[in-house]
């Protein structure tokens, strides 16, 4: 060999790269960054009020999450992990109404009235005990 390269390159030496670290999420107005978990989470047709009429959303994943230490918890409704189309905090003031036929009314924080359908009444139960419980831990 006269120490030029030639051949065949696919079997050519790559050392591997050190994974890129994540970067931290920069807080923005004036918020500090929270770890935040999902404590419960379910599917619902949503439901916005526009014009004095509920127009529909479609079907969105609506999940309850919060951070215990920090007692801070809120109501988001989303369409994926990247898309949120609203979000309510709960706090004592955060009204939840269950309402016939498997409906629920909050407003989100926005002050923007919204209605949300579950599959089931048991869904609905379980999503308002768990509002209730986050929201008696805000107290």
């Amino acid at each position: 060999m006269d120490g030029t390269r030639s051949g065949n390159t696919s079997l050519t030496y790559t050392a591997p790269t050190e994974p890129k670290k994540k970067k931290q999420v920069e807080p923005t107005d004036g918020q500090e960054v929270v770890n935040t978990a999902v404590l419960h989470a379910v599917a619902v047709t949503a439901y916005k009020l526009v014009d004095g009429n509920f127009t529909s959303q479609g079907k969105l994943g609506a999940a309850i999450i919060g951070n215990h230490s920090e007692s801070s918890y809120k109501l988001l409704l989303y369409v994926s992990k990247q898309q949120q189309i609203t979000h309510a905090n709960i706090n004592v003031n955060f009204h939840f109404a269950i309402q016939p036929s498997n409906y629920a009314n909050f407003y989100d924080s926005a002050r923007q009235n919204w209605s949300m359908l579950f599959e089931s009444a048991k869904q609905l139960v379980e999503f308002a005990r768990q509002v209730s419980g986050t929201s008696v831990t805000c107290v």
